[in-house]
Formats: structure tokens, sequence, C-alpha cells
């Protein structure tokens, strides 16, 4: 099973290329790349952005807490 790319980090010009090879928007290359949106379309110009040279920023997985967030001491120091 090939892991999901998260983010991808890239070179200055390659959004405009990416917008142009896709035809979007550099907002829309913007989203993908910084991984806003997860939409299939966003997942193939992450692709392309790797191939392009990018640096591909791979998700990790979310550790699993037993804390009581409620009465947890640091959420206790927000609400001063």
């Amino acid at each position: 099973m090939a892991r999901e790319i998260k983010k991808v980090r890239i070179k200055y010009g390659t959004n405009q290329t990416l917008a142009e090879i896709f035809g979007v928007s550099i907002r829309t290359v913007g989203n993908a790349t910084s991984g806003t949106v997860n939409t299939e379309l966003c997942r193939a110009i992450r692709k392309k952005a790797v191939e392009l040279g990018g640096d591909a920023i791979y998700g990790r997985k979310k550790l699993v807490s037993n804390i009581n967030t409620k009465n947890s001491c640091f959420n206790k120091n927000l609400q001063r």
C-alpha cells in the first residue's frame, strides 16, 4: 500500500508550471501542495509536483491519548 502524499514543498516558479499543466489557478495549486484540499485533482497535482522535483511530505499516524482534556492542566492554563 503506497503512502499518501500530504504536502509538497515546491521550488519557486513550479506553481505556475503546475497551474498551466492542469488548467487551474495558482491558488488551487497552492491549496493542493499545502494539503489544505484533498480532492482527486489535488492528489494528481501533488504527484506531478514531486515528479517535477518537489519534496514530498507524508502524513504520520496520530497518537491516541487517554488524557481527559477537560481536566488537564494544559486546558486550565488556557482558560486563564
